[in-house]
């Protein structure tokens, strides 16, 4: 996902509330051009799926499927 994506939903002070944390990391993904992968993770979850993180595989992926390729559940 890029930042453009995300400010499309919510502002840049809305979005330092989602994710509790400072409008300076916010504005710090801004300058950069880009969202941590852990964060977009979980903007991901917090839109409902509307935004997408990067190189997301649902097929792979262990918050798509809930469980860790190769780990017994219990």
């Amino acid at each position: 996902m890029t930042i453009e994506e995300v400010l499309k939903i919510w502002t840049p002070a809305r979005l330092s509330e989602v994710l509790g944390t400072s409008i300076q990391n916010v504005c710090g993904w801004m300058r950069e051009d880009r969202i941590p992968m852990g964060r977009q993770y979980e903007l991901q979850v917090k839109s409902g799926g509307r935004l997408q993180a990067s190189n997301f595989d649902p097929e792979r992926d262990y918050l798509a499927n809930g469980q860790r390729r190769g780990r017994r559940q219990p």
